[in-house]
């Protein structure tokens, strides 16, 4: 994809045919209509795009191992792992999945204990650019410091039980720069 002919706009947690519908950006159109086909269809689909204009050092989301999606729920609530695919370009900033299996405590303290979980390097896997990934709600993660300056595009696709969309207007946002 090539990133200085695309209109900049960031989505998050949109619905996947209310962006379908109102982007301005045929080749990611293009990546969501193949890449949704990954997901289990009888969920809703969401899609977040973020561009990112990164100096080096900067990091284009929180810094930390992570997890995405609705992971504190009330006890008792049936609830399925949310899926997901990552789609990356621009060799500056990569995300790093981290392939240790850890037990942690439920809500926030489990929430603190992945974010200062520290992985052994040779169980980390870095996405290399122009790639994806697929991956559920349970995978830690983490936003890697841009190595040089440089622009950078993320679109992540996510099929949800829990999490409601936005159309595309009430979707747009300005990403994180840490």
């Amino acid at each position: 994809m090539d990133l200085g002919s695309m209109p900049p706009i960031s989505v998050k947690n949109c619905t996947l045919d209310s962006y379908l519908d109102e982007s301005q950006n045929p080749e990611i159109v293009s990546f969501l209509d193949t890449a949704a086909a990954l997901l289990d269809q009888d969920r809703t689909i969401l899609v977040d795009v973020k561009f990112h204009d990164l100096q080096a050092g900067d990091t284009p989301a929180l810094p930390g191992w992570h997890v995405d999606g609705s992971t504190l729920i009330k006890r008792g609530m049936k609830k399925r792992k949310e899926q997901y695919v990552l789609y990356v370009v621009g060799d500056v900033a990569m995300t790093e999945f981290c392939l240790d299996q850890i037990e942690v405590d439920p809500g926030p303290k489990g929430i603190q204990q992945i974010a200062e979980h520290r992985a052994n390097p040779a169980r980390c896997f870095k996405l290399r650019s122009g790639f994806y990934a697929t991956y559920d709600s349970l995978q830690m993660h983490r936003a890697t410091p841009a190595e040089e300056s440089g622009k950078r595009l993320l679109i992540r696709l996510m099929a949800s039980d829990t999490i409601l969309g936005l159309p595309y207007d009430r979707a747009i946002f300005n990403p994180t720069i840490r």
